[in-house]
């Protein structure tokens, strides 16, 4: 599904229509031109603020998002900055968002042509063998420790 479509899954058609279309009251359809210019909006604060692409599959995302949408339809409306603090909360929820999400950071890349298989190293290494004997930690032995008094 389309973010516009779990969007007007989520909200009333009629709360749709008052956010979409608040000059003229009676509207009787729901603005698709506002609501997919608040959604780009969204998008685009997914990526610059939050540096995540937004995937309209992940369950999380997709909530975000939604109430992202509503915040920043709430924003624009009649009232304007009056809704900032909705539009600041949801900011704050996609920034805990990101810090939570791995955003694909790590990509391991690697020009190596070695193939790793049980043959050729056990897994995992044998500690016990004879060379990782320094490698031992040893305990002091008994009267050595020193104890506060």
């Amino acid at each position: 599904m389309t973010i516009s479509v779990d969007v007007k899954l989520r909200y009333a058609d009629t709360i749709l229509k008052s956010l979409t279309t608040f000059n003229t009251p009676n509207a009787a359809v729901i603005d698709d031109t506002v609501l997919d210019a608040a959604i780009a909006d969204i998008v685009a604060e997914f990526k610059s603020r939050g540096a995540l692409v937004l995937d309209d599959t992940d369950p999380e995302h997709v909530n975000v998002a939604c109430h992202g949408v509503i915040s920043m339809l709430r924003h624009r409306g009649p009232s304007g900055s009056g809704n900032k603090a909705e539009l600041d909360a949801w900011r704050s929820d996609l920034d805990r968002l990101a810090s939570s999400s791995s955003r694909k950071r790590v990509s391991p890349k690697t020009r190596s042509t070695r193939e790793t298989t049980a043959d050729k190293e056990p897994f995992p290494p044998r500690f016990d063998e004879e060379r990782f004997g320094l490698s031992r930690p040893v305990s002091p032995p008994g009267g050595d420790r020193v104890t506060d008094q």
